[in-house]
C-alpha cells in the first residue's frame, strides 16, 4: 500500500466556527472506501490514507456527519488521483484543499435531527390511543408526486400523543437525489393543472404518463430560449463531477431550473399552484431543501379493519 497525504486549509473560516464540525476525507477505489475524520480547529490539518497507487481513485472532502458512501453523493469537494501522479513514489502529497467560509456554512446545515411531536384526537376532541403514525416528506413536480417516509412508525400513547425523531440531510448532487426518489402520477394534481394548460391551447403538452419526462421538443416554437447565465451562489474550487451516465441518460434534474424559466413566461400565473409549491409555478431545487415538507398518515385498527 502507498500513502496519500491530503492537506486541508480552513484558515479562511472564523476561529469560533471551526470547532462546530469536523471534516471527513474519503477515498473511493472501485467499491471500496477508506476514510478518516480530522479536527480543523487550528485552521489547517493533514490526513494520510493508505491506498493502492496502481488504481485510480476519487477523493471527497466534506462534513463528518455524512457517511463514507454518501460523501460522494453530496456537494463535497472532490478530485481524482491517477496512478501516473505517483511517479513510482511511496508517498503522494496533494495540493491543499481550501475550504472557504461559504462551503463551511453550507456543510453546517446539511444534516440535522428533527423531532415532530403531535397528538391525534377524534372530532369531539377525545384522544386516539394506539394509532400508528407515519410521517412522509413529499415533493410535487408538475403532476407527479414523490413521498418517502422519514423516521420510524410510532404508536400514540393513552393520551393520543406521539413523537417522531429523524435525521434529515440536504446538499445532494441533483442526479443522486433524483436516483433516490420514486415518482407516481397524482390525480389530484392532474385535476388542478389540466384546466390551466387549456388556457394555452397552443402549448402542446404531452398527456400525463407514469414516467417523468422533460421532453418539450414540441414547445420549442412557443417557449423562448433562455440564455445560459452563471448561477449565483457557491463556486466550487474543485470541478463538479458529471452525473453518472446511467442516471443522466434518463433525466438530468440539473436542467430543471432553466426549463422553469422558459415555462413561467408562457404559463398563466396560478397563486394556488404556487402556494402548493408545484413546479414550474414554484422554484424547485429539492436536493438543496434542508427542511422536509411533511404529510402524515394515521391508522388505527378498529372493529377488525384499518381506518
Amino acid at each position: 500500500m502507498s500513502k496519500l497525504v491530503i492537506p486541508i486549509d480552513v484558515s479562511q473560516v472564523k476561529d469560533s466556527d471551526r470547532g462546530q464540525q469536523k471534516v471527513r476525507v474519503a477515498a473511493k477505489i472501485g467499491e471500496k472506501v477508506v476514510s478518516q475524520v480530522v479536527s480543523v480547529k487550528a485552521g489547517k490539518a493533514e490526513v494520510s490514507l493508505d491506498v493502492d497507487a496502481k488504481q485510480p481513485l476519487t477523493l471527497a472532502i466534506g462534513p463528518d456527519n455524512v457517511s463514507d458512501k454518501d460523501l460522494f453523493n453530496f456537494q463535497t469537494l472532490t478530485t481524482t488521483v491517477n496512478p501516473t501522479q505517483w511517479a513510482n513514489k511511496a508517498t503522494l502529497t496533494l495540493p491543499p484543499f481550501v475550504v472557504t467560509p461559504q462551503w463551511w456554512i453550507l456543510w453546517l446545515g446539511w444534516c440535522r435531527v428533527f423531532t415532530i411531536q403531535g397528538r391525534v384526537i377524534c372530532p369531539d376532541g377525545s384522544p386516539v390511543p394506539g394509532a400508528e403514525v407515519r410521517a412522509f416528506d413529499v415533493d410535487f413536480f408538475w403532476w407527479w408526486l414523490s413521498s418517502s417516509q422519514v423516521g420510524p412508525t410510532v404508536v400514540t400513547d393513552a393520551n393520543g400523543h406521539f413523537s417522531i425523531k429523524f435525521t434529515w440531510c440536504c446538499g445532494w448532487w441533483p442526479w443522486w437525489w433524483w436516483q433516490l426518489r420514486r415518482w407516481s402520477l397524482e390525480p389530484l394534481l392532474i385535476d388542478k393543472i389540466r384546466p390551466v394548460l387549456k388556457l394555452r391551447p397552443d402549448l402542446k403538452f404531452k398527456e400525463p404518463s407514469p414516467e417523468v419526462s422533460f421532453d418539450i421538443a414540441g414547445l420549442s416554437s412557443v417557449i423562448p430560449p433562455v440564455p445560459i447565465l452563471p448561477q449565483p451562489g457557491l463556486t466550487p474550487s474543485i470541478p463538479i463531477p458529471p452525473p453518472i451516465k446511467a442516471i443522466a441518460s434518463k433525466v438530468d434534474p440539473a436542467t430543471i431550473p432553466s426549463l422553469r424559466e422558459r415555462l413561467v413566461g408562457v404559463l398563466p400565473p396560478v397563486p394556488e399552484l404556487e402556494r402548493l409549491r408545484i413546479w414550474p409555478w414554484w422554484p424547485w431545487t429539492p436536493w438543496l431543501d434542508c427542511a422536509p415538507d411533511i404529510i402524515f398518515r394515521v391508522t388505527q385498527n378498529c372493529g377488525g379493519g384499518q381506518n
